[in-house]
């Protein structure tokens, strides 16, 4: 019996050795070069399901995380579906998951005159990486307005390209009742 071995090398290009792909064949039938392109292949193929394997994994990791955190948060694919929102979000702007799983946050949280300066904040987000500490107004699963500040940050996998985006919604109706009552005790 011989041996006929293709390395598997780790991330595309990057040479680093992550194993081998080894099958066996009869010594006196030397493999030709279909079949050793077609291992050759197989190598490459077996890599990225080990790279999709681990990427899976890591959103389910970030899925988890933005779910249990106690701030509003919503990790949105690139088109800006939300794909989890954290318990925080849930409780702060009245959803249930099922009520805003797949849904465009610019719909679902946005007042419809104030979206198109929301939709700006994730151009700016795929744009520059990351937009912090930007205010503006979300809707209440009961149609209430609440003052948020917001910070979308991107996602990036292992060779940079983004995948994700995170955006933490902060209720600030409590910072802006304060500078409100600051203002009318300045104009009394």
């Amino acid at each position: 019996l011989g041996l006929l071995g293709v390395p598997i090398l780790a991330g595309s290009g990057e040479g680093r050795f992550a194993g081998a792909l080894i099958t066996g064949y009869p010594r006196n039938e030397e493999p030709g070069p279909d079949i050793v392109s077609l291992l050759g292949d197989t190598a490459k193929l077996l890599r990225n399901a080990f790279v999709l394997h681990g990427q899976l994994r890591e959103q389910k990791r970030l899925a988890a995380v933005a779910e249990q955190s106690a701030d509003p948060l919503f990790l949105t694919d690139l088109q800006g579906r939300i794909l989890a929102a954290s318990r925080g979000a849930l409780e702060t702007f009245l959803y249930a998951p099922d009520q805003v799983l797949g849904r465009l946050a610019a719909d679902l949280l946005v007042p419809p005159d104030r979206r198109e300066r929301y939709l700006g904040l994730e151009r700016e987000t795929l744009d520059k990486g990351s937009v912090l500490s930007a205010e503006g107004i979300h809707l209440r699963g009961d149609g209430a307005p609440i003052p948020v500040e917001m910070t979308f940050t991107l996602i990036r996998d292992d060779h940079g390209k983004p995948f994700e985006m995170v955006r933490v919604v902060r209720d600030i109706s409590q910072r802006k009742e304060v500078e409100r009552m600051k203002t009318e005790f300045v104009n009394i």
